[in-house]
């Protein structure tokens, strides 16, 4: 199989690309070399997904260059325990220069056109972590593009990676069964430099889906809210008992749509706290017994708590 797919070579405007259950420890010589004619034969590369290639501990090392690339679906690479620089094999190559005050700035643009980045059924990967700081006249942009980015069944993975923070595009959020994901450690409180600010996303719709780790647990760390955009949030088949405290400080939130979450048994008292969201709009409560029982219109005993809300749904019917 390994000399089957060797044996390939790529169409010149190649546009999509996908290897399921590959065999090998290596991907082929054609994806690997980074020289510059065989990176030119993937320059119209707009899709890649590579599932399954449980043997394979590394990514081409041309993936974070790829000009057009605009959707990476990587999935069920056992092998996988850390993604870092190595990972997908980012160096110094490609580098545009710039002008600072004088100062001649090389800057490296990682995955220039990615927009949709699906990472799931990792089952041993514990970091992401592309450990790239800036030097003295060099820069990293990573991700610049990125719009939607899914992180399903990464059992292991335990720190938000750092560098989606540069992604100023995303707008969706998709974080299903990561139980020990946990959002990215904040700068010491005497930081007061500007370049030690809060760590957040411009994520305006996240979805979290079984255990999300941390996200699950709280969307606020040290009282510091790290998605400030936030519009939608939806709560999927949550293991919980309550919901994410720190839902009263997402002030930009406009609808709520709670399903299948039947440990969570009232609305807190600290979620109270909605009553002050004037852009929150919409309400949806579906499959919650509890839920359902305590939010009924007049009589529930968590109303107080929703029924300055314009548009109420439970059960997919509307009470207010």
């Amino acid at each position: 199989m390994e000399d089957v797919l060797e044996s390939l070579q790529p169409h010149p405007n190649l546009e999509k690309l996908i290897i399921r259950g590959y065999p090998g420890v290596l991907f082929p010589n054609w994806m690997l070399s980074s020289s510059h004619a065989t990176f030119m034969n993937f320059s119209n590369l707009v899709y890649l997904e590579l599932r399954g290639c449980r043997k394979c501990k590394q990514l081409p090392p041309t993936l974070g260059k790829l000009p057009s690339l605009e959707t990476l679906v990587i999935g069920g690479m056992a092998k996988v325990k850390f993604m870092g620089v190595e990972f997908f094999g980012i160096n110094d190559d490609g580098a545009t220069r710039s002008s600072d005050g004088g100062v001649v700035v090389d800057t490296t643009i990682i995955f220039p056109k990615l927009k949709v980045f699906h990472l799931s059924n990792m089952s041993n990967l514990e970091e992401w972590d592309m450990r790239i700081h800036k030097q003295d006249r060099k820069e990293f942009i990573f991700m610049p593009c990125l719009q939607y980015l899914f992180l399903l069944l990464l059992p292991k993975l335990r720190l938000f990676p750092q560098h989606l923070t540069q992604a100023t595009t995303l707008m969706k959020l998709f974080i299903w069964d990561c139980p020990k994901l946990t959002w990215m450690q904040l700068p010491s409180p005497s930081s007061s430099s500007s370049h030690n600010l809060p760590p957040f996303l411009q994520v305006e719709e996240l979805i979290l889906k079984e255990d999300a780790g941390s996200f699950s647990k709280a969307l606020v760390r040290n009282n510091h809210v790290f998605l400030p955009k936030l519009k939608l949030l939806r709560v999927r088949l949550s293991p919980y008992s309550s919901l994410p405290k720190g839902l009263g400080k997402l002030t930009s939130l406009e609808s709520l749509d709670i399903r299948t979450c039947s440990k969570i048994k009232s609305i807190p008292e600290e979620v109270g706290e909605l009553q002050h969201l004037t852009a929150l709009q919409e309400l949806r409560i579906m499959r919650c017994p509890a839920l359902r029982r305590r939010c009924q219109k007049e009589i529930g005993e968590d109303w107080n708590k929703i029924s300055h809300i314009p548009n109420i749904f439970i059960d997919d019917k509307k009470i207010k």
